[in-house]
């Protein structure tokens, strides 16, 4: 007779995010049981891309250094259109580096390592439902794949539940889980092939991706990864935005794409396919407040974890098994289900800015891909970078480096939070991009300008200071969108055509940002709202009339940005008119050297003394000592 054996945690697929859960646990002491229905090594649908967020966890469990025919990457490209003339190829300049591992290889080490740390194997074992009591799952039921014996249905206890077998959606509803939403659903075919040519070390992405008979561009991109030994992966992948994109032959499109990079690049013509292709869904419909059910949770692909743009579902799902474990332990200390809920905070926190849900997501993520494909030919400054906010492999949870200690840099923070809560609360997807636009040392001074100001009239800026600040960087960063629609420009970049999409997009983006700055601001108060509007309408009427002109003058708009930042600081402080009035003058000198810096342009030496001309009238003390030191590192 069979002994019923007890665990606290069952996770349910092997793959990266359900090995990951199962080690984080199993690490940790805790008895995890790890279901697996195929036996490794297994294939799966995948570009085999890794970034530096998946190498970070894989190496945080001791997973990379075992990693064997691997090939190293050093960026992101994108290839515009099939014709070689026509091609343009944009590294990323300090793109993080990543590596191409086949799948066959990662899942059997991820699995392996999870094994080793403890976690009870069940390999070649299909879970077919779940024991209930009450409203708990307290047991999980399987069939061991043995060659000769009979379809016997087994089961193991347990206290808690991990869903992690990809896109079914069969446990998913007999664990409380509502389906898949068709809708943010994708779809993806990949191949690997011998006889490839020389290729950089790079994710090679092609856009625009062609339907099969070439009429009409598809929202998603092809693909090519280079691996070692003169192989590659490559494949296709795309997201629906309307009922025809669910009825696109994969092969086909496959196909079509092979023949356009023979094309562009005869020497491809010759590459051979090894093995099969192999297909798969890409769901991306992750929704924060679905990610837990009663005492189980999902994670990777079965959380709808896949990126929309990238198509990279690894590092999700690492990271995703890795939160889960997390709340995991905290729900078996407490024996409290609900503690789970905790989860899905974790994972909107993460990855809230790259998931949009339902019909949003649908009306979302279709302009996005529109915009992308009508701004292929361009490779204006805002074209460019806006496909580097798209399409980046970057480690999203990368820490931050460590701020000088302090209230002037918990100051800074608390303002760049301001800025991210104020912005991303609707449209997070667009915030991220347009954040890419955002000129860090102009800000940064600004605000530093904006703290030590507050300081002269002997206070500790408060909160209200921290949200007037985030809303005069939030104004600051819509204007430079919007000069984008008016000239095409940004600072210090490159000049081109931005397109009437583009253009849409950054005249959206512009007022948006405008819009949640002016609502937070309407909370201030009359007398500082009415001012700091008349500020802004000053800076936005500034901007746009030079981009009349077509001489966008950077060192003036500097100037009366950080001018801005003075007054309205020393205004809120308390101080008196004509010292809100020098600060100004201060501020207006100083942002000018720094416009200039910025451009590689020689600073005026009467700059520093304007400045310090405009210093002399004020008290001394701490704070325009901080202020002339600022002013000497700008000059």
């Amino acid at each position: 007779m069979n002994t019923r054996q007890r665990f606290d945690v069952v996770v349910v697929g092997a793959g990266p995010s359900g090995a990951s859960a199962a080690y984080h646990l199993a690490v940790q002491g805790w008895r995890v049981a790890l279901f697996e229905k195929r036996r490794m090594p297994r294939e799966k649908a995948c570009g085999d891309g890794l970034g530096m967020g998946s190498i970070a966890v894989l190496d945080a469990m001791g997973v990379l250094t075992r990693l064997s025919g691997c090939r190293a990457v050093g960026g992101v490209e994108i290839r515009l259109h099939g014709d070689r003339q026509e091609t343009s190829a944009a590294r990323f300049a300090g793109q993080a580096h990543g590596l191409v591992v086949p799948r066959t290889e990662l899942d059997t080490l991820v699995m392996r390592r999870a094994q080793d740390v403890g976690a009870h194997l069940f390999e070649g074992c299909r879970v077919t439902g779940f024991g209930r009591a009450a409203d708990r799952i307290d047991s999980v039921h399987y069939v061991a794949d043995v060659a000769g014996a009979a379809d016997e249905v087994l089961g193991v206890d347990t206290r808690y539940v991990v869903l992690a077998d990809g896109g079914t959606d069969k446990l998913r509803l007999l664990a409380g889980f509502a389906p898949h939403a068709p809708e943010t659903t994708g779809q993806a075919l990949r191949g690997y092939y011998e006889n490839v040519p020389a290729l950089p070390d790079a994710f090679q992405l092609h856009l625009p991706l062609m339907d099969a008979d070439g009429a009409r561009t598809l929202p998603g991109y092809g693909w090519v990864f280079p691996l070692a030994g003169g192989r590659a992966n490559i494949g296709v992948g795309y997201f629906p935005v309307q009922s025809a994109d669910r009825e696109i032959n994969l092969r086909r499109l496959q196909a079509g794409f092979l023949e356009r990079l023979a094309r562009a690049e005869p020497r491809m013509a010759a590459i051979r396919q090894v093995g099969r292709l192999i297909g798969g869904p890409l769901h991306s419909g992750m929704d924060p407040q679905r990610c837990a059910a009663g005492n189980a949770l999902v994670t990777g692909d079965a959380a709808g974890l896949v990126d929309p743009f990238t198509g990279e579902g690894i590092h999700t799902a690492l990271a995703s098994g890795r939160c889960a474990a997390q709340v995991l332990v905290r729900a078996l200390c407490a024996d409290d289900p609900a503690l789970l809920a905790e989860y899905g905070r974790m994972l909107e926190a993460r990855y809230g800015d790259r998931f949009q849900l339902g019909r949003r997501f649908v009306r979302s993520y279709a302009f996005m891909w529109r915009l992308l494909q009508t701004t292929t030919d361009q490779h204006s400054a805002l074209a460019d970078t806006m496909r580097h906010g798209l399409f980046s492999y970057g480690d999203p949870d990368a820490a931050p480096d460590a701020p000088a200690r302090g209230p002037h840099a918990a100051y800074l923070a608390a303002v760049r939070g301001g800025m991210h809560t104020v912005a991303g609360r609707d449209f997070p997807l667009l915030t991220r991009i347009a954040f890419q636009f955002e000129n860090h040392a102009l800000g940064t001074l600004r605000q530093s300008l904006a703290y030590w100001s507050y300081r002269i009239g002997g206070r500790e800026p408060d909160e209200q200071a921290v949200a007037v600040s985030a809303c005069l960087e939030l104004a600051a960063l819509a204007h430079a969108m919007q000069d984008q629609a008016a000239t095409g420009r940004v600072p210090g970049g490159r000049h081109g055509s931005t397109g009437r999409w583009a253009t849409a997009f950054a005249v959206m983006c512009g007022n948006y940002l405008l819009t949640r700055a002016f609502r937070t601001m309407r909370v201030q108060g009359d007398d500082l709202l009415q001012y700091v509007v008349l500020a802004i309408a000053k800076l936005c009427d500034t901007r746009l009339g030079a981009a009349v002109r077509d001489q966008a003058d950077e060192r003036q708009l500097a100037a009366y940005s950080c001018g801005l930042a003075c007054r309205v600081a020393a205004r809120m402080a308390g101080c008196p008119d004509d010292v809100q009035a020098q600060l100004d003058r201060f501020g207006a000198a100083v942002g000018a050297a720094q416009a200039d810096a910025g451009t590689g342009r020689a600073t005026d030496p009467a700059r520093l003394a304007e400045a310090m001309d405009a210093l002399r009238t004020i008290p001394h003390s701490r704070a325009r000592a901080r202020l002339g030191r600022l002013a000497a590192a700008a000059c």
